[in-house]
């Protein structure tokens, strides 16, 4: 049986002033990143809802823009092979570039669907170094999970005040000056970017194709296999439930600030879990944390197949909860797995197929859009159902074996032998 993995340290961590100072300017430029994020996410459904008066041409539209996580493993070794600030700050910039052109043609949804689809590579770009690549380069293995915390923290408050400026600024004055809005957001994180220390990459250079075989080689070790597979899952059933809400909600007759009101609610109360993460379940292991999360997403699911608008957002708050607490416990999981040197590569290969579910979710709810209303929600609900049982086989796995994360953790670097030529 596994060991405990004991309580977590301390939530108030003691950064170094240098350490503070890199920490409030990576929070700022990624919340300004995420409130742009999320300002697309009410914004661009709702042109398109009006323009085409179809709710799947809604959900497939702003699907394209995760499309870009198909490529993703080429994205992670750029990433790996160029100083992960500046690629950081490149991502910003390219996806304010697309959001201006899209802010002169709302109108024009093929117009609006190519920048969606080329802003998806910054996206994609600025995720994975922000998130998965600096954190892990920037600050001590003693203070990742604090400054992860605070981190993925930032980032839903992000969310739910960009929900709540993309429904006020597209209800009062249109699509364009909201668009507007996104395209500054992105520019204004991108310029708070540039001041943050440089990140350079290892000494080490491999091709193109040596960089795709290392994180398909990471890929198939059981502790990434099971986790990008569940999280997959979940991602299938939920990826794009925020959406599907906003369109649902305009069915029901809300207003878009309504709407993102709601929404933002649930975003709150997705930053409150991450601040929180450490603290649940302190003594279980970082596996049953993550499968304590994924139980409550089933729950959340359940709760959404009950008719009416109170069941929704009833239903959306435990989700959003759920979400807050499985990124903040799955990226720590990573990160103390996952080599620095290589985990650019290692992450966009995972979010290849972990992000690129996101998209597909948006087919799911668009093709459940056909059947009775009773049964539009029964399909997330199975596939959530099938990610907690994949988790729980990973589990009972490690159970028998007597084995946990924090086991790996100690000897991960060393063990990427031939397919990353790392050791420390």
């Amino acid at each position: 049986m596994a060991e405990p993995a004991g309580p977590e340290p301390s939530a108030e961590a003691h950064f170094a002033p240098a350490e503070r100072a890199t920490l409030r300017r990576l929070l700022t430029s990624s919340a300004l990143s995420k409130i742009a994020d999320w300002q697309l996410g009410i914004v661009v459904p709702l042109v398109v809802l009006t323009e085409s008066r179809s709710v799947s041409a809604s959900l497939l539209t702003f699907a394209l823009r995760a499309l870009a996580y198909a490529v993703s493993p080429l994205i992670g070794s750029v990433v790996d092979r160029f100083d992960r600030s500046a690629v950081f700050i490149a991502a910003q910039f390219q996806q304010a570039l697309c959001l201006a052109v899209v802010a002169f043609t709302p109108d024009n949804l093929s117009v609006l669907s190519v920048m969606l689809l080329l802003s998806g590579f910054g996206g994609v770009a600025s995720s994975i170094a922000g998130q998965f690549v600096l954190v892990p380069q920037l600050f001590s293995r003693t203070e990742r999970p604090h400054a992860a915390a605070r981190l993925g923290a930032v980032i839903e408050y992000s969310r739910a005040f960009g929900m709540l400026v993309g429904g006020l600024t597209v209800s009062v004055s249109g699509p364009t000056f909201a668009l507007a809005c996104t395209a500054l957001c992105y520019a204004a994180a991108g310029c708070i970017a540039h001041g943050l220390p440089r990140a350079r990459p290892g000494p080490s250079r491999s091709t193109l194709k040596a960089d795709l075989v290392i994180g398909l080689a990471w890929l198939r070790r059981p502790e990434i296999f099971w986790l990008v597979t569940s999280l997959s899952l979940m991602n299938l059933a939920s990826g794009q439930i925020e959406i599907v809400l906003v369109t649902l909600f305009e069915q029901y007759g809300l207003v878009a600030l309504v709407s993102s009101l709601i929404l933002t609610a649930g975003s709150l109360l997705s930053g409150a879990a991450n601040r929180l993460a450490s603290r649940l379940l302190p003594r279980s292991t970082p596996e049953r944390r993550i499968l304590a999360c994924q139980s409550l997403h089933v729950v959340s699911l359940a709760v959404l197949c009950i008719p009416g608008i109170g069941a929704k957002v009833v239903g959306y708050a435990l989700h959003a909860f759920a979400t807050g607490a499985i990124n903040v416990t799955s990226i720590v999981y990573r990160q103390n797995v996952i080599p620095i040197d290589i985990a650019g590569r290692v992450n966009s290969t995972m979010r290849m197929f972990i992000a690129g579910s996101i998209p597909l979710s948006a087919a799911v709810y668009a093709a459940a859009g056909h059947m009775r209303p009773a049964l539009y929600w029964v399909p997330g609900l199975v596939l959530m159902a099938g990610a907690v049982l994949v988790w729980v086989v990973w589990v009972l796995r490690l159970r028998k074996a007597g084995a946990s994360v924090k086991g790996q953790q100690a000897t991960a670097s060393q063990r990427v032998g031939q397919e990353g030529k790392v050791t420390e």
